[in-house]
């Protein structure tokens, strides 16, 4: 079995064991839909708090409200970790309203995970997807599409909430005349983690995220090609708020050559190890009327057209910072939405890990999160791993590995390179700070050194050839 394969079936026992525990420990029962109760809803009213509902795969035409219960509501994804679960198990609004609502006072540990939310909404509705009013679920693991507002918040429409939470989902093709195709947010603080927000629509403003009077952090994210037919900002539109980007890639956006990438009125918008790239009219811009307390936080980030191409910057302050590029980040498929970073982009290796802005600490990567010489910029992170088995004195390694390990000091290296290449072994802390930088030459197969100092602990190696990395692993030391 190979690493990836073995990995995977630790991950899957240990949801396995973390949801044991959680059920006997702290669950008064679990429901299955439909085995024990025909609808979702009925199994809602039947639960207590702390108790969890699975939904078996088929679509669920049904307007489910948690009312209040701090509970669990997951397909069997949430049992097996099998992704093909969420595109099997269907909640469909039959266009008779919002599709979820919370409004009660729901707890972060009000979890919905594992499902299609679709073809909710009305005219008449705000939230076509799920509404969030005075609540913090915790949502993750959903593809929430095709759902309708007529006022705000075609597919999620969140308001005075402290702590939302959105993870590994896909926010697409919702539509709004209001506000937010994809997202509408007032008054909270909200956090999206490996989100992608795409082929949203809104009539009047903000085709991806609106963002108003609050907080959001935006981590790993995609936003590209949503429309904002009478709105500047058709991927963000921001009022009166704090947004972060953190490694966040907003291109494509915008309707015929019409709209930006982000629209700031009056706002904090800080963009760090980020990409905004080919938006239909522009990449950022300050509403169109002096609001002095609007400004741009940007660094490490690659701007199409660079800080010159920020239209009205006399209605705000542009604070362009340190790493910024300007060049084409050449997405592997743009077109068919592949927004992947191909092997010779200039955003490789071009964001940074660690980065203090105003004594708050923006991003703080350890060398494990990413795989070259420094992140990159962007939604995505390149894999630059390539791992081959190879034969030599009629023993197999794995190609690129340090033995043994762990380590007392005297260490074995065992790689290969195409001919004439050359590379580098680096050894760096958990905390980053490089301790080993060893040329490699591609003559030698073996490197056996008595003479690297290290002390007793944790370390990251890497192993490149030329620029590329092709392995990287974890090194301890015991003497």
């Amino acid at each position: 079995m190979n690493k990836a394969k073995h990995m995977k079936h630790v991950e899957i026992k240990l949801l396995l064991i973390f949801y044991f525990i959680r059920f006997n420990c702290y669950s008064q029962s679990i429901i299955y839909v439909p085995d024990d109760q025909q609808t979702i809803q009925t199994a809602i009213d039947t639960v207590s708090d702390g108790d969890t509902v699975i939904v078996r795969p088929g679509t669920y035409y049904e307007n489910i409200n948690f009312n209040g219960k701090n509970i669990v509501l997951g397909s069997l994804f949430l049992l097996t970790g099998d992704t093909s679960y969420i595109l099997q198990t269907f909640i469909d609004g039959n266009h008779n309203g919002y599709v979820v609502r919370f409004g009660n006072n729901e707890p972060n540990t009000a979890i919905l995970c594992g499902f299609t939310i679709t073809n909710g909404g009305s005219e008449m509705t705000e939230g076509g997807g799920i509404f969030c009013y005075e609540a913090n679920p915790f949502l993750k693991n959903l593809i929430i599409k095709n759902n309708l507002s007529y006022y705000n918040g075609g597919g999620i429409y969140i308001v005075n909430s402290n702590n939302f939470i959105i993870q590994n989902s896909l926010i697409i093709g919702n539509q709004v005349y209001g506000g937010g195709g994809g997202i509408y947010c007032i008054n909270s603080t909200v956090i999206l983690k490996d989100v992608t927000i795409s082929n949203n629509l809104s009539f009047h403003g903000a085709g991806g995220v609106f963002v108003g009077t609050g907080n959001a952090y935006l981590k790993n994210v995609l936003i590209c090609k949503n429309q904002s037919y009478q709105c500047y900002g058709a991927g963000i539109f921001s009022s009166n708020a704090v947004i972060t980007l953190v490694n966040v890639t907003i291109t494509d956006n915008g309707f015929l050559e019409y709209g930006y990438g982000i629209e700031n009125e009056s706002s904090s918008i800080i963009i760090i190890n980020s990409i905004l790239w080919n938006n239909k009219e522009g990449q950022l811009i300050f509403y169109p009327t002096p609001y002095s307390d609007a400004e741009y936080i940007i660094a490490f980030s690659d701007i199409d057209g660079g800080m010159e191409n920020i239209d009205f910057p006399e209605y705000g302050v542009v604070n362009w910072l340190e790493g910024n590029i300007n060049a084409d980040p050449v997405f592997v498929d743009s077109v068919n939405s592949d927004y992947h970073l191909n092997s010779n982009s200039p955003c490789i290796n071009s964001a940074t890990s660690f980065y203090v802005l105003s004594g708050d600490t923006i991003v703080n990567l350890s060398p494990d999160d990413y795989s070259g010489f420094a992140p990159d910029m962007g939604a995505y992170e390149y894999d630059q791993t390539e791992k081959i088995d190879f034969h030599k004195d009629n023993m197999t390694y794995e190609k690129n590995m340090i033995y043994p390990n762990p380590n007392n000091g005297n260490m074995r290296l065992v790689y290969y390179f195409r001919p004439d290449n050359e590379g580098r072994l680096v050894i760096c802390t958990m905390q980053g700070i490089h301790v080993v930088n060893y040329k490699l030459s591609a003559n030698n197969n073996y490197i056996f050194d008595n003479n690297v100092l290290l002390e007793n602990g944790m370390y990251i190696y890497k192993i490149y050839e030329r620029n590329l990395l092709m392995n990287k692993g974890k090194l301890i030391i015991v003497k």
